[in-house]
């Protein structure tokens, strides 16, 4: 059995090349010549995906809405500008695609600056959208599950309630030894991730059920050598360590309760 990988194809013509015993290659390349034509067949059976232009609304014949103002009810800000949706080989879709060929596809959105922002696939007789968003240096600042975002849909205030039950991270610039959280254009390629905070969720604290997210804070560059300056003059920007705590509260900037 030949294995299907990404290296280059096996062919009659390289083993002909080879410096192997004439005898051995004799012997050899008859069988090896009907394998590699067995794959090439079987190869060329086989069925590929299928990819298609998603429109963002129902109106304009798109599998869900993903205008600014539907994804803005989970508090999303970075809106999709462009949609494709890949069909598996199971399902090769009318072209453009109708409303019953849709749920066999996973639906990739991206915005204006080609950012994935979110993904829609359909299970359990419902669409399930994640979601991603970036600051203005490209760095994911919160992702937010399908299962989160059909909570916070469900609740009273969802754009509050996504928020809450993202997770988030936070960017600030190793300043040579120390963090600096006001980043700019000028010493953006400083920046590393210093803190991430997970969904809110009710725990037990010191006895008491609390809202809290999980924090991961992350420092840099201890111990560094000459006053945290490499050979090109810039700083290390190393992870050196990390430390995770109970963060009370449903914010970011609660005050962290170590576990």
């Amino acid at each position: 059995m030949i294995a299907d990988t990404e290296a280059s194809p096996l062919s009659a013509s390289k083993l002909e090349g080879s410096t192997a015993p004439v005898g051995l290659r004799a012997r050899t390349s008859p069988e090896v010549r009907d394998l590699v034509a067995q794959h090439q067949a079987v190869t060329a059976r086989r069925p590929a995906t299928t990819r298609e232009t998603a429109p963002l609304s129902t109106a304009a014949g798109g599998p869900i809405n993903m205008d600014p103002a539907t994804v803005g009810n989970w508090g999303q800000t970075d809106p999709p500008a462009s949609a494709v949706a890949v069909f598996p080989p199971s399902h090769v879709p009318s072209s453009p695609p109708t409303a019953s060929d849709w749920q066999y596809a996973q639906i990739d959105y991206y915005d204006a600056n080609g950012k994935e922002v979110n993904t829609a696939s359909y299970t359990g007789g419902a669409w399930a959208v994640t979601t991603t968003q970036y600051d203005a240096y490209g760095n994911v600042t919160l992702t937010l599950s399908a299962a989160d975002q059909a909570a916070a849909l469900a609740s009273s205030f969802p754009p509050g309630t996504a928020t809450t039950l993202a997770s988030v991270n936070v960017y600030q610039c190793d300043n040579f030894g120390a963090i600096d959280p006001s980043c700019d254009n000028n010493d953006q390629q400083y920046q590393v991730l210093t803190d991430t905070y997970g969904p809110a969720h009710t725990a037990d604290v010191d006895g008491t059920d609390e809202t809290i997210r999980t924090h991961t804070a992350y420092a840099y560059d201890a111990g560094a050598p000459n006053s945290d300056v490499n050979a090109v003059g810039d700083p290390y920007m190393l992870q050196t360590s990390q430390t995770v705590s109970a963060s009370l509260g449903d914010g970011t900037a609660a005050t962290p309760h170590h576990r």
